[in-house]
């Protein structure tokens, strides 16, 4: 699965790439502007992929829906901030298969996926994942402890009460 914007920093033709590559797995691709050039494009080479769907801009409330069908989320960004979709993978136990991007190391450090440092240890490091289907419960696992420890609601709760009372 990948979710994001069609601009060439997310690089989405790495995404189309790994469908070419591995033929016997599905690929969804979600986001938008589907008025851009580079999503025109991109649309316009999954016709011919039978396993890449395009599926574009859908509503938020729909996202869940196409996290909870994938085996992993791939992450091509060569720039983000802390992406809300690897906190939404995360809490349905979705693991994030990125490339060279890690943001405060917490893939590593929490066991959250993979990070890679090269689109062919990304490859090398989606087919350890496909081999080994046990990856998927350990992920399970540690992506909804990760999102429980650190980003539920009492959890951010608690920190924006400590926040303004020492405003106070």
């Amino acid at each position: 699965l990948w979710i994001g914007k069609f601009f060439s920093y997310k690089n989405p033709q790495l995404f189309v790439n790994l469908a070419i590559q591995f033929p016997n797995q599905n690929f969804i691709m979600i986001g938008g502007p589907t008025n851009s050039k580079l999503f025109t494009k991109i649309y316009g080479e999954s016709i011919e992929i039978e396993n890449l769907t395009v599926v574009g801009s859908v509503p938020h409330r729909e996202i869940g829906k196409y996290i909870g069908i994938s085996k992993i989320l791939i992450n091509f960004s060569t720039v983000e901030g802390f992406p809300n979709v690897f906190l939404e993978a995360w809490g349905d136990g979705l693991p994030v298969l990125s490339n060279k991007f890690d943001p405060d190391g917490v893939i590593e450090k929490y066991n959250l996926g993979f990070c890679a440092t090269s689109y062919s240890e990304l490859v090398s490091k989606l087919q350890t994942f496909l081999d080994n289907p046990q990856l998927m419960g350990v992920f399970e696992k540690t992506t909804k402890d990760y999102v429980q420890k650190y980003h539920s609601l009492n959890e951010i709760a608690d920190k924006y009460e400590l926040f303004i009372d020492s405003l106070l």
